[in-house]
């Protein structure tokens, strides 16, 4: 495709799509809304609730929620040491 490469890509992830990819995104998002809308209002009074559907990721998207996510829980170093004085103990 013209004026993207795998190097401008790696660089900016938002490289990678063009605009037929986000138009198909935003199209996927407006049918996907479009279900919800048409499922809330014609469900019962006692239906279970049915959630809002998340968008579909797009480049770059991805990488802002994995920073949001909690930090990783780090093991104890006596668990470490006792791990390495006996490595073949499972």
């Amino acid at each position: 495709m013209p004026g993207q490469s795998l190097f401008a890509s790696c660089i900016n992830e938002e490289m990678s799509w063009g605009p037929q990819e986000y138009l198909t995104a935003r199209l996927v998002d407006s049918l996907e809304v479009s279900n919800w809308m048409f499922l809330k209002a014609n469900s019962g009074e006692g239906a279970t609730d049915i959630p809002f559907p998340e968008s579909v990721p797009r480049p770059g998207e991805f990488e802002e929620a994995q920073h949001e996510a909690s930090a990783p829980e780090m093991t104890p170093a006596a668990a470490i040491a006792a791990f390495f004085a006996n490595p073949f103990q499972i």
